[in-house]
């Protein structure tokens, strides 16, 4: 069976049973158009490797990608239109997220913008007007930058 011809009915039957499945079939989609009008058994693995890697490092993305098809490659199985499953024996591990950390003056920064905005006098009325204020030599003074925005009466 071509490629094609079974990921939409296995986008329908997802679909069906209450799943959205919509990044999904659109991943399925990408995966077709990579693979060309192929049989689901001539697939290769590493022009499925190639695929899932894409350009750069391992991403969530890549990770995402894996999923689909290990679905995907595991109904063809059962259904016997593949004997094995083309996607790659290890996985590496998902990207570790790194918070953002800031340095004690954006910190500062940020409380000072926000301190505005709590006193009683601003309650996002019409009397508070929230402008950009100025900053010069790039956040050096004790001033906002730009990006922050202060409430200012009047």
């Amino acid at each position: 069976m071509k490629l094609t011809a079974l990921t939409a009915p296995y986008v329908s039957y997802k679909q069906s049973m209450g799943m959205r499945f919509h990044t999904e079939a659109r991943t399925l989609r990408s995966f077709c158009r990579a693979m060309g009008d192929i049989a689901v058994a001539e697939v290769a693995a590493d022009r499925v490797q190639a695929y899932i890697a894409g350009t750069g490092p391992v991403t969530r993305l890549w990770h995402r990608k894996h999923e689909v098809l290990r679905g995907f490659y595991r109904l063809a199985m059962a259904r016997g239109y593949a004997a094995s499953s083309p996607l790659p024996k290890i996985v590496p591990k998902p990207p570790h997220f790194v918070p953002p950390i800031y340095s004690q003056d954006e910190l500062q920064r940020l409380l000072d913008a926000t301190a505005c905005c709590e006193s009683s006098r601003c309650r996002l009325q019409p009397g508070c007007n929230p402008t950009p204020v100025a900053c010069s030599s790039c956040c050096s003074t004790r001033r906002a930058c730009a990006s922050v925005k202060r409430c200012r009466s009047g």
